[in-house]
C-alpha cells in the first residue's frame, strides 16, 4: 500500500512539474476591427454616438441603426455604473409600397474579456414590443424612427453570482481580487462592452404579403477611463491617509 502510494505522489509530482494543457485564446474584437464602435477607431472621448446600415436578408432595404450613450463620454463609461444607451432605428432605400414594424426587440449588454471566463458574460438585458392592440408593432420608414432606451444596471445580483462562479473557477480566493470591481475587471482582461440586438421585423408588401425577418446589430463600447483608488480600513471602512 505504501508503495502504491509513493507511485501515485511521484507520478503527480511529475505531472505538476512537466504538465501540459490547452488554454483558450479570446480575441480581442476591438482590434480585429470587425463590430462597429461607439468613438470610431481612435477610441476618442468626446464621440458618443455610431450609426450603422444593416442588410436585411432577402430585401432590397437596409435597417440604419443608431446608438448613443447621449450626455455620458466613453473615458465616464464603467461596467459596474447604472447608465442608459438610447437606440435609433429607421430603413434605408425602403420600396414604394411597402411598410415596415418592429414586432419584437431584444437587447444584451455583453462583457468583452480576453479572459475566456469572462468573455460573454451578460450582466443584463431589456426586450420591448408594441402593447397596443391590435398591432404589428412600431412602424419605421426611411422618414420614421423607433427609438429606445436601455438603462443599464452596473449591479445586479445575477451579475454577481455569474463572478462568483467565475472568480471560483479560476483559483481566486483572495477577496481584494474575488471581489466584483471596476478595478478587477479590468485587471482580469475586460476591455469592452458589447451591446448585442436581434429586432424582429414585420415586413407588409404592396400585396398585403406578410412576413417576419430578424436582423441583428451589434455595437462595442470601449472600457477607456481610468480608475481612481483609495485605501480603506478592511475593518471600519474608513479613509487610510498615505
Amino acid at each position: 500500500m505504501k508503495k502504491k502510494l509513493v507511485t501515485i505522489f511521484a507520478m503527480l509530482a511529475l505531472l505538476s512539474l512537466g504538465g501540459c494543457y490547452e488554454e483558450e485564446t479570446v480575441k480581442n474584437e476591438l482590434e480585429e476591427g470587425k463590430t462597429a464602435v461607439i468613438s470610431g477607431s481612435t477610441y476618442g472621448t468626446s464621440q458618443t454616438s455610431v450609426t450603422t446600415e444593416i442588410p436585411v436578408r432577402g430585401e432590397d432595404f437596409k435597417l440604419r441603426v443608431t446608438y448613443d450613450t447621449n450626455d455620458l463620454l466613453l473615458n465616464e463609461w464603467r461596467v459596474t455604473s447604472n447608465k442608459e444607451l438610447s437606440m435609433e432605428v429607421s430603413t434605408v432605400g425602403l420600396p414604394e409600397g411597402y411598410e415596415v414594424y418592429i414586432e419584437h426587440m431584444h437587447a444584451d449588454m455583453l462583457l468583452k474579456a480576453t479572459t475566456p471566463r469572462l468573455d460573454g458574460i451578460c450582466h443584463d438585458s431589456m426586450d420591448d414590443s408594441d402593447h397596443r392592440v391590435p398591432t404589428k408593432g412600431f412602424k419605421i420608414s426611411d422618414d420614421t424612427s423607433y427609438h429606445n432606451i436601455f438603462s443599464i444596471e452596473g449591479y445586479n445580483s445575477e451579475f454577481y453570482q455569474i463572478w462568483g462562479y467565475t472568480m471560483n473557477g479560476m483559483g481566486y480566493t483572495d477577496s481584494a481580487y474575488s471581489r466584483l470591481t471596476e478595478k478587477n475587471l479590468r485587471e482580469m482582461g475586460c476591455y469592452a462592452e458589447k451591446l448585442a440586438v436581434v429586432y424582429d421585423i414585420v415586413i407588409v408588401k404592396p400585396d398585403g404579403t406578410e412576413y417576419i425577418r430578424s436582423v441583428y446589430s451589434d455595437v462595442l463600447i470601449p472600457l477607456i477611463g481610468t480608475i481612481d483608488t483609495k485605501t480603506v480600513n478592511a475593518v471600519t471602512g474608513e479613509d487610510v491617509e498615505d
